[in-house]
């Protein structure tokens, strides 16, 4: 993704939000799996708060998901406090764009000018018949009885909530992995 766009200072950045949410996503499912086990659960509780901070660090946005998205799961386990250190890995990851951005007058005048990218249809025509047939699945029986599926729906509500506030101009970058999520969710209630 980011090797043809944005150029070369920021291929890097952009090339690795996908690979960094998949990586989030696979631990915390991990993780939640291994929650009842504190000393196996132990090292992975700490790469989910480094993994939060180098995604926070790289691209800025999709932390916001990942923080969204392991809320609910957290909480079902317990685990409060791992929460709130992976929230605030990922803000002390995102806070040289924050500071940067309340420095920089101009940055703040184009955030102000930018349209919002998100529009009612986006998400049905950037993911399609599979984002519609998944849709459809999980009105029908939403619940599914596996930890890890509850986490997967929690990143597909997340994404969405998140990407549906208003003015906030950079929403289709929390889609980086989401192609991902919506394969493994359907391919999970399909199963």
């Amino acid at each position: 993704d980011g090797l043809f766009r944005g150029g070369q200072a920021a291929s890097l950045t952009l090339s690795a939000a996908t690979p960094l949410m998949l990586l989030f996503m696979a631990l915390l499912a991990k993780y939640v799996r291994s929650a009842e086990a504190p000393e196996a659960s132990r090292p992975l509780a700490v790469s989910l708060v480094a993994v939060s901070f180098v995604a926070a660090l790289l691209h800025p946005f999709e932390i916001l998901v990942m923080i969204a998205a392991s809320a609910f799961p957290l909480r079902q386990c317990g685990r409060l406090r791992l929460w709130i250190a992976v929230a605030a890995a990922g803000a002390l990851g995102i806070a040289p764009y924050l500071v940067s951005s309340a420095r920089s007058e101009w940055v703040r005048d184009l955030a102000g000018i930018m349209p919002d990218a998100m529009y009612p249809f986006w998400i049905i025509e950037n993911f399609g018949i599979v984002f519609l047939l998944l849709t459809y699945l999980l009105l029908i029986r939403f619940r599914l009885p596996d930890a890890t599926d509850r986490l997967l729906q929690s990143w597909f509500l997340a994404t969405i909530a998140l990407a549906l506030i208003p003015k906030f101009t950079m929403s289709s970058h929390l889609f980086n992995g989401f192609a991902y999520c919506v394969g493994f969710l359907l391919v999970r209630r399909l199963a």
